[in-house]
């Protein structure tokens, strides 16, 4: 099964261990983490972010399903409607619903006017919660990581997923709590949405077969 992989136990272990460790910035103040993340900024942590922050763009998926339609139609299938199911939460049911009047932080900090912005970013003012740019890039990397075999490849999406988290604060886009559930559903409706549709479908016993290769059937009950 996908989520026995050896590379997606290692994300997941250490993206857990990451979300207990950053738990306690709960505890402080909703704006402290923009407010000390913006006395760091330079122009090379400004252009980083500024671009960085795209792959958590919704058009990311594109060349991504492209690439998994080419490699395995099992997991083509759980992008698609994790990325449904996902947006369905997040867009209409939270930004839209029970949190659509929550500020963003360029709304929400007093005297930010005095907050450095960067150059080219457009900023928004309200449905903070939670945040899709980060939603997105963790559905984008837990997708890789069910494809890939290799451990250090596991490492190296979770630390660009969290690249990616960071910007939004950095460019004062959504706070820390937004940042975190956002990344918690991203990387977690892939796994439900994998081990409901493996309850219905079957492929050969290796999941990482080129597309040629890859077959369901549904399961038959006697």
């Amino acid at each position: 099964m996908y989520i026995n992989n050896q590379a997606f136990k290692h994300f997941s272990w250490a993206f857990l261990a990451i979300l207990l460790i950053s738990s306690p910035l709960f505890l402080t103040e909703k704006s402290f983490l923009n407010i000390w993340i913006n006395r760091l900024h330079n122009p090379f942590l400004d252009e980083f972010f500024k671009y960085i922050t795209y792959l958590g763009s919704g058009w990311v998926l594109i060349p991504l399903l492209l690439f998994t339609l080419s490699r395995n139609y099992f997991l083509s299938l759980a992008l698609v409607a994790s990325f449904i199911f996902e947006s369905l939460i997040v867009q209409l049911v939270l930004k839209q619903g029970f949190f659509s009047e929550v500020m963003r932080p360029i709304a929400y900090i007093s005297n930010s006017n005095l907050l450095h912005k960067v150059e080219g970013v457009i900023l928004y003012s309200m449905h903070s919660f939670p945040s899709g740019h980060t939603q997105t890039v963790f559905l984008v990397f837990t997708i890789l990581v069910l494809m890939s075999k290799r451990i250090s490849l596991a490492y190296i999406f979770l630390f660009i997923a969290i690249l990616v988290g960071l910007s939004r604060i950095y460019l004062l886009q959504h706070f820390f709590i937004d940042v975190w559930f956002g990344a918690v559903i991203g990387y977690i409706f892939p796994v439900i949405i994998i081990c409901f549709l493996s309850k219905y479908f079957e492929s050969y016993t290796n999941p990482n077969k080129k597309s040629g290769a890859i077959r369901f059937r549904r399961k038959r009950n006697y």
